[in-house]
């Protein structure tokens, strides 16, 4: 198991692609990977799925779908 701790901070795009298929490598490869991220791009292109937390500790685990992609997004960039 490995956990990353916002992991493109500071990256330009190209950068953040590379980290994005060396995650999905390792998750191929059987490990369990962990991204703590607020960058949504990078989340919809590399994790399967979400878990949400909110300010009172409550936690939504949601498997990215579409329509989950689309209410994450309105959500929070809306």
């Amino acid at each position: 198991m490995i956990y990353f701790d916002e992991p493109t901070s500071g990256l330009d795009y190209d950068s953040m692609v590379r980290v994005s298929r060396l995650i999905e490598q390792l998750s191929a490869s059987g490990v369990i990977v962990f991204v703590v991220s607020h960058d949504f791009e990078f989340i919809v292109r590399t994790c399967t799925e979400v878990v949400q937390l909110d300010d009172q500790g409550a936690v939504q685990n949601h498997r990215l779908t579409p329509e989950i992609l689309k209410a994450l997004s309105e959500q929070y960039f809306h």
